[in-house]
């Protein structure tokens, strides 16, 4: 029968992006009851690393009759189950849709008594993972599969974000400008979030902080806050986003107007894949203004 098997398959329901223009991966022969690996994604398929499953238009000729057949490579289990069939002597084109498997490649089967000329032309790619597509075989509940070098992987835990954190309950009479607090991290992207309080039992103080990079910089945005009797306390909260080759971050306060005690200093960095968003470097400290209410 000439014409194309279209079977159920995870890579069927994906969303798929549009490859423009289509990139052609194969323009060869493919020997008779023979396999053939093509890279599709990667390199100069201009596919990104990170897709999952490609769309392909295939035309296959051949001078005896047969079937194309397609898995990702490493997995013949992973086959969506679409083939491409043609007559002896006879051409054949179709849409193909599978997953893409090992080292970035697919396999191309061809069943046919003898070689068959193949085209193969990508025209899209999805990044999206269904459950069909991970195998629940081996490792235990709560575990994935971890790529651990050598185009192998093994069953671990997931990797939980490394945290930095420090803790410091103790009243600092604020005098000028100073650091209140710093945390240590080694290099890399960090989420930033500190937190103190300002206190002062008898009269108004007015005071603002801020986060300083370990190079000396500043990031996120500083915070003012009013220690006003009778409540005597104040709390501010700063956070932000910070790439850093590793060292010292500081929180800094400046007394504005009256006294202040700064306690319980908290600075806790999480570190992150990618530290986006305003990344502020200013050469100098944020404006520190009265702002009483």
């Amino acid at each position: 029968m000439v014409g194309v098997s279209d079977a159920s398959s995870p890579s069927v329901d994906v969303h798929f992006t549009p490859l423009v223009p289509s990139k052609q991966v194969l323009n060869s022969s493919v020997n008779a009851s023979a396999t053939k690996l093509v890279t599709v994604s990667g390199g100069s398929t201009t596919v990104p690393t990170n897709a999952t499953t490609v769309r392909m238009t295939v035309t296959v000729t051949g001078a005896a009759g047969g079937t194309l057949s397609f898995y990702p490579s490493g997995n013949p289990a992973g086959s969506s189950g679409q083939t491409v069939s043609w007559a002896p002597s006879g051409t054949s084109t179709a849409t193909i849709t599978t997953d893409i498997g090992q080292k970035n490649q697919v396999a191309f089967v061809n069943s046919s008594a003898a070689k068959a000329k193949v085209k193969a032309t990508i025209n899209g790619y999805s990044t999206e993972v269904e459950a069909d597509d991970i195998s629940g075989i081996g490792g235990s509940d709560g575990q994935v599969l971890t790529n651990v070098g050598g185009d192998d992987a093994a069953w671990a835990e997931p990797a939980m974000p490394a945290v930095f954190y420090s803790q410091d309950p103790t009243y600092t009479t604020l005098v000028g400008t100073s650091t209140v607090g710093s945390l240590t991290v080694p290099a890399g992207n960090y989420a930033v979030e500190a937190s103190l309080s300002g206190y002062n039992n008898s009269s108004n103080g007015y005071f603002n902080c801020y986060l300083r990079t370990p190079s000396g910089g500043y990031f996120g945005q500083d915070r003012f806050a009013n220690v006003m009797t009778p409540i005597k306390n104040a709390t501010i909260t700063l956070n932000g986003l910070l790439a850093t080759g590793g060292g010292d971050i500081e929180v800094e306060c400046g007394l504005v107007a009256g006294a202040v005690d700064i306690y319980e200093i908290t600075i806790m960095a999480t570190a992150v894949g990618d530290a986006t968003g305003p990344i502020s470097t200013q050469p100098s400290p944020p404006p520190r203004t009265h702002q009483g209410r």
